[in-house]
């Protein structure tokens, strides 16, 4: 149970990181879209390029992290 109580902090943690870093994005969207990268690239996702951090996050790959 002691890797449920870790997980749970570092999920906190990362909200209260977002918390912080979201004034700095004046749309909600781009905001959540800051998260889900953030997540992928923390995440399980397979690969860590612009299209499979937007796969992984369920959002169309040419809309988001692509830079297209």
């Amino acid at each position: 149970m002691e890797g449920m109580t870790e997980v749970g902090y570092w999920v906190a943690e990362l909200e209260s990181v977002f918390e912080r870093v979201a004034v700095r994005f004046g749309r909600v969207d781009l905001r959540w879209r800051m998260r889900d990268y953030v997540r992928g690239l923390l995440g399980q996702a397979a690969r860590k390029n612009g299209r499979q951090l937007a796969e992984w996050a369920g959002i169309a790959p040419r809309t988001v992290f692509s830079g297209c």
